[in-house]
């Protein structure tokens, strides 16, 4: 009888067999799946919900990852609103016009834990042709901290949200990510 580490471990490599990664511009999603992603990302209660359709709809790509034919995890690379860049800039002086920002990481709480979060941020990271990115990530989200870290991202700068009272970080893409 194979031992429970074995058992999970076959579990998790026939789960990561079992999926299928893609990575789009949002106009060229099928009908329905923006609304699959966005339901995702709200679902995961930790952005504000006022500007995630209006990102979404103007991302210069979204990677998602599909279990049959549902999204189980997604990650986006946005066009941060310039008001947003010249607020952040104001906040921790780093200049990130040009950037694009990496966002809205969101995996299937039945998906966690299995290392997708960390295939698709570098998915789409690859995708991304030399374009410059970075992420703000709230410094109490470890979770998401480790999968930029493995992603080849580098803590740049760190911030007080006057809105929410937290703090948080700028991590730079350094590098591509390294081969697994």
């Amino acid at each position: 009888m194979p031992s429970p580490a074995l058992e999970a471990s076959t579990r998790a490599r026939r789960l990561q067999e079992s999926l299928e990664l893609r990575c789009r511009p949002p106009q060229d999603l099928a009908p329905g799946r923006l609304d699959e992603i966005e339901a995702l990302v709200l679902g995961g209660r930790a952005v504000d919900p006022g500007y995630v359709r209006h990102n979404l709809e103007r991302a210069h790509l979204i990677a998602y990852a599909l279990f049959g034919q549902r999204v189980v995890a997604t990650v986006s690379l946005k066009h941060p609103r310039a008001e947003y860049v010249e607020r952040l800039l104001r906040r921790t002086g780093l200049d990130l016009s040009g950037y694009l920002e990496r966002g809205y990481t969101s995996v299937h709480p039945d998906f966690r834990g299995q290392g997708l979060g960390t295939r698709l941020v570098d998915h789409l990271t690859r995708q991304a042709d030399g374009r410059r990115i970075y992420v703000v990530i709230a410094l109490d989200n470890l979770a998401a901290q480790a999968i930029s870290r493995r992603c080849g991202t580098k803590l740049a700068a760190q911030f007080l949200s006057h809105a929410t009272g937290q703090e948080y970080g700028i991590w730079i893409q350094q590098a591509l990510p390294e081969q697994t």
